[in-house]
């Protein structure tokens, strides 16, 4: 496993960091493009504390609370919104691809959620429910019988670059100076960024 950083500072405060983030963004989105036009980003999302488990979490589902990322031209493919229960309730989680227009969007998402990142991968079953049963036992891996509320990067790491995915990490939070993209996948990507 190996990591690539992009990162943009401001000076000047007037500079927001979604600018920031953006910004890296695009160049990390240029650099796996031109490697590997084929592939595809998916924002895998979850709640991240657990909800009621009750009828309107039941109805809401997952979806609801990224609509707007959803409604963006460039989001595509949501994959089924899977449950996942404990004694403290019921959470739910799912990707959705999401493509050029609506890339920036999702950048945000990822930065501003613990729950939530962007997965590269040319893997045509990672929308299944079976992936998604195991994306989200390894994020969420179970302390203390229930499962964490904040991706776990390592263990997500762990399942997703052997298969041949990269993981983007989005750093910045409203009152840094500096914002940053890391793309996570195997060495030889890593090294293909570089060159």
């Amino acid at each position: 496993m190996a990591a690539h950083t992009i990162e943009a500072q401001r000076d000047d405060f007037s500079i927001s960091l979604g600018e920031l983030s953006a910004a890296c963004a695009e160049r990390a989105i240029e650099l796996l493009r031109e490697r590997k036009p084929q592939r595809r980003f998916w924002l895998f999302a979850a709640h991240g504390p657990w909800q009621p488990d009750n009828r309107i979490v039941r109805h809401k589902k997952l979806w609801t609370a990224f609509e707007s990322m959803l409604s963006q031209p460039g989001a595509s493919r949501a994959s089924e919104e899977v449950a996942f229960t404990s004694a403290e309730g019921v959470r739910f989680a799912g990707v959705v691809e999401v493509t050029e227009r609506a890339l920036l969007e999702a950048i945000q998402v990822a930065r501003t959620s613990q729950s939530c990142t962007l997965i590269w991968s040319e893997r045509e079953d990672i929308d299944s429910p079976t992936a998604m049963q195991s994306l989200f036992r390894c994020a969420f891996p179970e302390a203390k019988g229930t499962a964490s509320a904040n991706l776990n990067w390592l263990e997500l790491l762990r399942q997703l670059v052997p298969l041949g995915d990269a993981v983007l990490r989005v750093t910045g939070n409203f009152d840094d100076r500096d914002a940053a993209v890391d793309i996570i996948g195997s060495p030889d990507l890593i090294a293909s960024l570089t060159e």
